[in-house]
């Protein structure tokens, strides 16, 4: 539980503002960050430079993706409760 929120809610509605949803928070495809800039963006479209997000093919390619969505969540004052790698890693 995340406050009021079970894990499955917020993943309902995560998946409800985006266009890719993802099967779970352990989803071995958020380690690109596509998903997380998808979600951010439904929150506020002109947070995110797309010129600075990489395709995320490479373990470089994931870890500057997921240091640029924490650096944007951050700025749109998101609660941050993880590292960049382990956004990365998708600890399953």
């Amino acid at each position: 539980m995340i406050g009021d929120k079970t894990e499955d809610q917020l993943l309902a509605w995560a998946n409800g503002r985006v266009q890719t949803p993802v099967n779970s928070f352990r989803d071995p495809t958020i380690s690109d960050c596509k998903f997380l800039f998808a979600l951010l963006a439904s929150v506020e479209a002109r947070s995110i430079d797309e010129t600075v997000i990489a395709e995320g093919d490479s373990d470089s390619d994931k870890e500057n993706n997921a240091k640029y969505v924490i650096s944007v969540a951050r700025k749109l004052g998101a609660q941050i409760f993880m590292t960049w790698e382990d956004i990365k890693e998708v600890i399953n």
